[in-house]
């Protein structure tokens, strides 16, 4: 598996993942959920918990700052339409 896939990989699933929280917890618990991710982000060198969760939990943090929050839901919807161009002939 090369870099560029594993990269995009770990894109497509923060993607779903932040989508997923905006949509289906409270604002505090996202709130809660990224500063638990940030803190715990160190222990990525663990089996189960990985460095995959500083940028989850930056942008579940950035979800709740509303200058950020509109940056990061254009930035997704970039990234969809981006995926989704590609996949159309």
């Amino acid at each position: 598996m090369s870099i560029r896939s594993s990269w995009k990989a770990a894109l497509r699933a923060a993607h779903r993942g932040l989508l997923w929280c905006d949509r289906s917890l409270p604002r505090y618990t996202r709130g809660a959920l990224g500063v638990l991710l940030v803190l715990a982000s160190p222990l990525g060198l663990l089996p189960v918990l990985g460095f995959w969760m500083l940028p989850l939990g930056l942008g579940l943090i950035a979800l709740e700052v509303p200058p950020w929050r509109r940056r990061m839901l254009r930035w997704l919807e970039r990234q969809q339409t981006c995926r989704r161009d590609r996949l159309q002939p």
